[in-house]
């Protein structure tokens, strides 16, 4: 299994990827800094999940879901962002986005969303 890490600050990916490594040691992890990146990784090598930054220098990481949604929509795509509020999350949603985490709940939040859209279970909610 393959999880892509998109955003534009190298020490997030790097920390993020060395997190999960631990908790999903039969993935493997990768890394994007940019839209273009990730984009391009995902015509490439399909992956099986994406977490996406909300907040990357050229794009908007919501936009960018959609690219990557319209591209294959069966991947599925994690919301990673500093933005607790609903306006986010509704955008999030509506861009195909299958799960929603602010980073101030991210050691509660994401390990289990993560499971769970990897072994291919019921989405839980966002």
């Amino acid at each position: 299994m393959s999880v892509l890490i998109v955003d534009d600050h190298k020490n997030i990916r790097k920390l993020l990827k060395e997190w999960l490594k631990e908790e999903f040691p039969y993935c493997g992890f990768y890394e994007a800094a940019c839209a273009k990146e990730a984009i391009d990784y995902c015509c490439e090598s399909s992956p099986d999940l994406v977490i996406m930054d909300v907040n990357l220098q050229e794009t908007d990481g919501i936009d960018d879901t959609s690219r990557i949604k319209t591209i294959h929509p069966d991947t599925p795509v994690v919301i990673l962002t500093i933005h607790g509020d609903d306006v986010y999350r509704r955008a999030a949603l509506k861009a195909g986005a299958n799960g929603y985490v602010v980073k101030d709940r991210l050691h509660k939040d994401l390990v289990p969303l993560l499971s769970t859209l990897l072994h291919k279970q019921d989405p839980i909610s966002c």
